[in-house]
């Protein structure tokens, strides 16, 4: 437990200091046809911007896969990118399904430069044990203090974000929540038999924070007992509440349903504290029939209503129809089911972009299944309104989807469908 101990100690000391430091990044020259684009937009109208460009840590990973050209291109189950206050950008990362690849990288987009930039370059891509060449993509991790990392400190695997990714306004640092945890069986038989088998690698599964700012990977190593931490599963919604300076967790259906044991479940609703690296579990709402987000959904925050929002699929209907919207409120502290209807959009975290409009407080949601129209969710009226864009639409699949609370836009990226073109669309 010492080195825990240890690890726990580095672990508060970086993120104050990265907290209290004064921001001295690098910043990038606007593009003017760009600001003239976004000045003009006009209500419920989307248009696509010049060609992005692409800057930062390029190394011969980044380059074997075009990135130097493209970014980091949409992955599965990875559509989300939390906004950055600070920087005035959104952040990304996540791995893919192991094709084309799965690495570690981390970038962040500028819109108003119209710039994508590597912060953290990939190490190799992570194999399976029956891929093709496993054993040379993991001869660059190493085992520190229980953790495998890559010898430039990265996680030695990630996995998809879901939803389990969120930007911690205090530490300065993106909080990503991996839930594919290294276990025995999967990877190359050396990896198993040195790290996995032997129970030396024991930072599983991984929590991890990124800092822009130093551009470094650091794992977060919880002292709580299992009981006092949240069971950590794929498809999660994780979002941080700047008003409260905290992170909210929420589980999904499964083995361990939220609602089990009278909210003793570790798949509930939580709190996480990154000041204090500390969990608490939220009472459950025992007259709310069915899960706060079901698997695969998607949340947003309004500091406005102190609410959570969240939507998921719940009664099969046509493709991308049949949703569930449930709310939280800050006030009561209760879940609450607000709608559930066939003709209601379903979020999913591999087809659809559920943001906050912060400057009209409403929720916008995009989805690949009904290109070119806009549903926005009225936080007051609790309702949906549908809306046909005006101007071009986005079908890809893998598409990067964030909110730019400085220029008042939402943001898609899909640079096979665009040509390196991003989307912009303005409510109002």
């Amino acid at each position: 437990m010492r080195y825990l101990t240890l690890l726990y100690l580095i672990f508060i000391t970086i993120h104050t200091a990265n907290a209290a430091s004064k921001s001295k990044f690098k910043t990038f020259k606007e593009d003017p046809k760009v600001v003239k684009i976004l000045k003009n937009l006009k209500a419920n109208t989307a248009v696509l911007l010049p060609p992005f460009k692409v800057v930062g840590d390029i190394n011969d990973v980044a380059r074997k896969y075009k990135m130097d050209e493209i970014g980091p291109l949409g992955r599965d189950y990875c559509n989300k990118a939390p906004w950055m206050p600070d920087r005035k950008r959104a952040i990304y990362c996540g791995a893919n399904h192991a094709a084309p690849h799965r690495i570690n990288d981390v970038w962040e987009f500028d819109l108003a430069a119209n710039t994508w930039n590597c912060l953290y370059g990939p190490d190799s891509s992570k194999g399976l044990a029956g891929g093709k060449d496993p054993m040379y993509q993991w001869q660059d991790v190493e085992l520190v203090d229980g953790i495998l990392r890559t010898k430039r400190g990265g996680p030695a695997l990630v996995g998809h974000t879901w939803g389990n990714i969120t930007y911690d306004y205090q530490m300065k640092a993106m909080l990503f929540i991996s839930v594919w945890g290294m276990s025995p069986g999967v990877f190359p038989k050396t990896i198993d038999d040195t790290y996995l088998r032997t129970k030396k690698h024991s930072h599983n599964p991984p929590m991890w924070a990124f800092y822009p700012e130093s551009k470094k990977w650091v794992p977060i190593v919880n002292k709580q007992a299992k009981e006092q931490k949240p069971i950590v599963s794929m498809a999660r919604v994780f979002e941080y509440i700047p008003d409260k300076k905290l992170s909210i967790f929420v589980g999904g259906s499964g083995p361990s349903a939220w609602w089990a044991k009278e909210g003793k479940s570790r798949s509930g609703t939580w709190e996480y504290r990154s000041d204090t690296d500390t969990w608490k579990a939220l009472p459950v709402t025992k007259d709310m029939k069915g899960e706060p987000v079901r698997y695969d959904g998607q949340m947003i925050y309004s500091a406005k209503y102190q609410k959570l929002i969240t939507c998921a699929g719940s009664i099969k209907a046509e493709p991308g129809m049949g949703g569930r919207v449930n709310e939280f409120d800050f006030k009561t502290g209760k879940w609450t089911k607000i709608i559930e209807d066939a003709g209601a959009p379903k979020a999913h975290n591999s087809s659809t972009y559920f943001v906050l409009d912060s400057k009209n407080d409403v929720g916008l949601l995009y989805s690949r299944h009904s290109p070119g129209i806009m549903w926005v969710y009225l936080i007051k009226e609790q309702k949906w309104e549908k809306k046909t864009v005006d101007g071009p639409t986005v079908t890809n699949k893998k598409s990067i989807g964030y909110y730019d609370h400085e220029l008042n836009v939402f943001v898609l990226i899909s640079p096979k469908e665009h040509k390196n073109q991003a989307w912009v669309y303005r409510y109002k």
